[in-house]
């Protein structure tokens, strides 16, 4: 199938929020080569949390690169940014003019099989400031991204995110919603997920 010359925006109504769902806004080609490259040649780390009083594996392999000088703890996990690989700059550079801003730091994670996952969280660290932009992109197997009202668990939705997509989440989206990629019982390849953010000194 031919992709097509621009991302089919969806807004992703939801109260408090601002978010859009850009499918399709890589190319097949470029999102083939940056999961190839970006599988094999980061340097992926099994990292750590403490959780009722012994240390435990964390269900993904994660990655961080941003300019000097911009660390950042999430989950009480210290990260310190590796310099910026070309594939990384150019990905960015495509993430920004979609969000029209300007990002200084990427999370990599590598979600292996469908054991892989992320817990219900949001992207408010103080280091992102009030109203952080997330700029969020999907590589590899399609996984289901999941959000939920702080306020009202109940009121939940659910996007499928596929090879090439971008998820831009700004405003208040952070301070009212929670968000996660939960496991799966069926048969999944490798995903590869990038969140851009601007870290505040």
């Amino acid at each position: 199938m031919q992709p097509s010359l621009f991302p089919i925006k969806q807004r992703v109504s939801l109260p408090h929020a601002g978010i859009a769902h850009l499918c399709g806004a890589l190319t097949a080609s470029d999102a083939d080569r940056y999961f190839a490259e970006l599988l094999e040649n980061t340097p992926w780390q099994q990292e750590q949390v403490q959780m009722f009083g012994e240390m435990i594996d964390i269900p993904r392999l994660t990655a961080w690169y941003g300019d000097s000088g911009h660390g950042y703890v999430y989950s009480g996990i210290a990260m310190n940014p590796l310099p910026w690989t070309d594939c990384l700059q150019e990905i960015k550079t495509k993430v920004e003019e979609l969000a029209e801003t300007t990002f200084n730091s990427v999370l990599l994670n590598l979600y292996r099989t469908g054991s892989d996952s992320v817990a219900w969280h949001a992207d408010d660290e103080p280091e992102l400031g009030a109203e952080p932009i997330i700029g969020s992109i999907s590589l590899g197997a399609t996984r289901k991204f999941h959000l939920k009202n702080r306020d009202n668990p109940a009121e939940t939705i659910s996007l499928n995110l596929e090879h090439g997509d971008v998820v831009i989440m700004r405003g208040s989206t952070q301070r009212h919603w929670l968000h996660q990629v939960p496991k799966t019982k069926k048969p999944v390849g490798p995903r590869i997920n990038l969140t851009f953010r601007r870290v505040l000194i």
